[in-house]
């Protein structure tokens, strides 16, 4: 219920107006490190906050580019186009509802700075070169 008492002592009342829900949590940021376009996981519990719709998801205080799927225990984003650093993943649901947890990491982007041989054709064996080329992921797929 929702009960307003104003300062005269009178009441304004709405019953069943408002339900209090556990507070969610989250569990995992899967990857827990990458840059823009990155797909990313976020599991939890209650991620909505009682809510049905999803509002926006932050990643180190960047807004994600999309967000491809939701639930109140599973949310996937595409990561957007922040800075290397470290903060909270952060989600808000159309209720205004806000929950914040585990970290995520923007890394620095990678480079190619070299292809040896420069030129081949079909089946051509080559070595890359740079940094981070794998970009918070483990392999190239």
């Amino acid at each position: 219920d929702v009960t307003l008492i104003a300062n005269t002592g009178s009441l304004v009342k709405l019953v069943s107006g408002w339900r209090y829900v556990g507070h969610g949590n989250i569990s995992e940021v899967s990857p827990g490190s990458g840059q823009i376009g990155t797909n990313v996981v976020i599991r939890g519990t209650a991620l909505l906050g009682g809510d049905s719709e999803l509002d926006t998801v932050f990643l180190d205080g960047t807004k994600v580019l999309n967000v491809t799927s939701f639930s109140d225990d599973k949310i996937e984003v595409v990561a957007g186009n922040g800075t290397a650093g470290t903060g909270n993943a952060l989600i808000v649901a159309k209720s205004g509802a806000i929950l914040r947890g585990n970290s995520w990491t923007y890394v620095s982007p990678g480079s190619i700075n070299r292809v040896v041989p420069a030129t081949g054709f079909s089946g051509t064996r080559i070595t890359i070169e740079g940094e981070r080329l794998f970009q918070g992921g483990s392999k190239i797929v």
